[in-house]
């Protein structure tokens, strides 16, 4: 679940957004989101201009037969398009990106896969920039994957009972006892020296607290380690690489599982 205008710029969401690649549900959550912060429609803009800024660096020039199939399917998309613009806000903002996409990587495909001549640092800064593109692809989609987590029915929402010593902390804890899955939304956390580490703990009836996860970055949605019966769970800031017994004077706050 997006919570805020932060969560929607981390997703990954405006940049499919713009691609066209997102599904009816997931456009409808985003253009409920433009609906509800205005100030998202500049972010595509910079999106936009960012995608033409590297189809235009990337570009290679094709043999005028290959292009002119490029222009004619163009064409025939944004003629779709258009008949369905008034429906769909993002489909003009789509077309622009997918114009500039698909002849920039459909010049540069053609010269990697037709010409087996090509000198050794064209062809490796090419197969770079391909390696580079996969990579952010995956990473997106790897990201949007996480988020599409907490969309799911089961998933519980909690926000942190923060400690008198940390009151600013701010971290929504994601729990879904049917995927047996637990996330971290991270919104503010009291900063880490250079030699700590944030803990994550369980807290299971009289048991002593369960040493789970250590983790410096917190830039992103993280994964935390799942437990059977827990009652609570519980982040403290902990000597760097954490340890087997939690700093209870460091205790930053609980989340709490039951009741």
């Amino acid at each position: 679940m997006l919570n805020n205008i932060q969560d929607i710029r981390e997703s990954g969401l405006l940049e499919l957004y713009v691609l066209g690649e997102l599904t009816p549900g997931d456009i409808s959550q985003v253009e409920a989101a433009l609906e509800l912060y205005p100030e998202l429609k500049t972010d595509l803009n910079e999106i936009e201009k960012a995608f033409h800024s590297y189809a235009e660096a990337h570009a290679i020039q094709a043999p005028y037969n290959v292009l002119n199939k490029v222009l004619a399917q163009t064409k025939s998309d944004i003629t779709t398009d258009n008949s369905t613009s008034s429906s769909s806000p993002s489909s003009g903002i789509g077309t622009l990106a997918k114009v500039a996409l698909l002849v920039a990587f459909s010049t540069i495909l053609f010269q990697f896969f037709s010409n087996r001549n090509l000198s050794g640092k064209y062809a490796e800064d090419l197969k770079i920039t391909q390696d580079n593109c996969d990579d952010e692809k995956q990473n997106l989609e790897s990201k949007l994957a996480l988020y599409r987590e907490l969309d799911k029915i089961n998933n519980r929402s909690i926000s942190v009972s923060a400690t008198e010593k940390y009151p600013e902390t701010k971290i929504i804890f994601n729990t879904n006892e049917v995927s047996k899955r637990n996330f971290l939304q991270f919104k503010f956390l009291p900063p880490l020296e250079s030699n700590q580490s944030y803990q994550l703990w369980s807290l299971k009836g009289n048991n002593p607290p369960i040493p789970l996860n250590v983790f410096e970055d917190i830039s992103e949605l993280l994964e935390v380690d799942f437990v059977e019966g827990t009652n609570a769970y519980a982040i403290t800031i902990e000597p760097k690489g954490g340890q087997d017994t939690p700093t209870l004077e460091n205790l930053i706050g609980v989340f709490s599982i039951t009741g």
